[in-house]
């Protein structure tokens, strides 16, 4: 007895998880998604904390992702959208404040963020950022192999924009990405920053999660299913772990011809039993950075504000956000405190560093009351570029490639840390399996 197309069991009901096997799904693939939580998405949806709504990792989309775009347009999400507009950033510095853009822009110049010289220096950005927009893809890192040896404090530093770093680039990137300068490659801020002009922020109307939402809607995806065993067996793949049912633990065991891993890059060599030697030696080499916010759960609503953190003032604070909230549930105006990297690594005590975060908010905003404290904590927020990475990536690519296989992995780690680059990977992963099995194989 023959299926059409091999049966396919995909771990991980993320963004590169649902993307792979929607692509399959249409390509005829018989496909079952497992996931551990009970809402797909990933680090790319909203969840409650402590009756708190929250985001779960991704803060923005933007339209520049190709294959989410896509998506967009072929589940009719178009009129869902809802654009972002780049919000004024005061950043704090030692040598005290001043106004930060993600752009070019007057207050940036007459500020005292930069001086003249500085934006002179930006002028030998300019043959690499025009490079990058002819021919890098901002979903995928290995677009831009050339700029893997050096770290983007470096380039930036060989670029004479040492202050540039210091004062613009370090704070926004503690900030939206949580990594220091001097541990990521360039290639990260030329993809992004080139591809900026002409493109926007979004997000949609029942908020980031909704994309997700609509592909495992057209899915079959178990909740509940933790993974905890993905062997090979004579005839195939097995996939084992336990099932919540009526809130009983049940062990459950899937069978299927292949099998794509769409967790984390740091938590996949765990589930596999037997990993080939490709994939353990570039697995023990994917590094995660992790995120603490700690959010304040204020009295009354105040005014937006936004606030990072610069040199001599960011030793434990990376953002201070003021947030309005709004009439969804769950949506209480709050302080989102995010801490700087050094402090996500090594969160510690939240009683004394929500009480110093009191303490500072109080200074910073007056008649601001916090009723409450709500930590949330995330292990693997987004994989780190660091210098040499590209090249560990592109050869383990070239292996998954190479030849058939029973496991394929899809993930944010294999194309670029943003959701663009999840989306692209489980696409990509999905065109590799039909290159490779087109035709049928036994059922199991």
């Amino acid at each position: 007895m023959h299926n059409l197309k091999p049966r396919v069991v995909v771990v991980g009901a993320g963004i590169a998880g649902l993307s792979c096997a929607w692509e399959l799904q249409k390509n005829g693939y018989t496909v079952s998604v497992l996931e551990a939580g009970n809402s797909p998405g990933g680090r790319c949806r909203e969840i409650e904390l402590e009756g708190l709504r929250v985001r779960a990792g991704a803060r923005m989309l933007y339209s520049f992702y190709k294959g989410v775009m896509g998506l967009v347009d072929e589940l009719g999400l178009g009129d869902e959208i809802v654009r972002i507009g780049h919000a004024s950033i005061a950043c704090e510095a030692a040598a005290g404040p001043y106004p930060l853009t993600f752009g070019p822009s007057r207050a940036l110049l007459l500020g005292g963020a930069m001086g003249p010289a500085e934006w002179l220096g930006l002028a030998r950005l300019l043959p690499d950022l025009i490079n990058t927009r002819r021919k890098g893809d901002p979903d995928d890192w290995l677009s831009l192999p050339a700029f893997d040896g050096a770290s983007l404090a470096q380039y930036l530093g060989q670029k004479g924009l040492a202050r540039f770093n210091e004062r613009v680039v370090e704070p926004l990137f503690r900030g939206a990405r949580n990594w220091h300068t001097d541990e990521v490659s360039a290639g990260f801020f030329l993809l992004t920053t080139a591809f900026m002009n002409g493109h926007y922020a979004f997000t949609f109307k029942q908020g980031i999660g909704q994309l997700a939402t609509a592909l495992a809607a057209r899915l079959p995806v178990t909740y509940g299913a933790t993974v905890a065993r993905i062997e090979h067996t004579a005839e195939g793949m097995r996939v084992s772990g336990t099932r919540v049912t009526e809130h009983r633990h049940e062990a459950f065991v899937e069978d299927a011809a292949l099998v794509v891993c769409a967790v984390e890059g740091d938590r996949a060599k765990a589930l596999l039993a037997e990993p080939d030697t490709h994939a353990s030696t570039f697995l023990d080499q994917v590094r995660y950075n992790p995120l603490t916010v700690d959010y304040g759960v204020l009295d009354t609503p105040t005014a937006h504000s936004l606030t990072f953190y610069g040199s001599g003032r960011g030793e434990d604070l990376a953002i201070l956000e003021t947030v309005p909230g709004s009439d969804l549930a769950g949506d209480l105006p709050r302080l989102f405190c995010q801490a700087s990297p050094w402090r996500s690594r090594s969160p510690g005590d939240p009683a004394g560093h929500q009480a110093a975060l009191a303490a500072h908010a109080q200074a910073c905003l007056p008649g601001a009351k916090v009723q409450r404290w709500v930590r949330q904590h995330i292990p693997s927020m987004l994989p780190v570029p660091y210098p040499g990475y590209l090249a560990a990536l592109r050869r383990f690519r070239d292996s998954q490639a190479a030849s058939p296989r029973r496991v394929y992995f899809a993930g944010d780690y294999l194309s670029m840390a943003l959701v663009g680059g999840a989306c692209a990977s489980g696409q990509r992963t999905a065109t590799l399996i039909s290159a490779h099995w087109p035709d049928a194989v036994p059922s199991l």
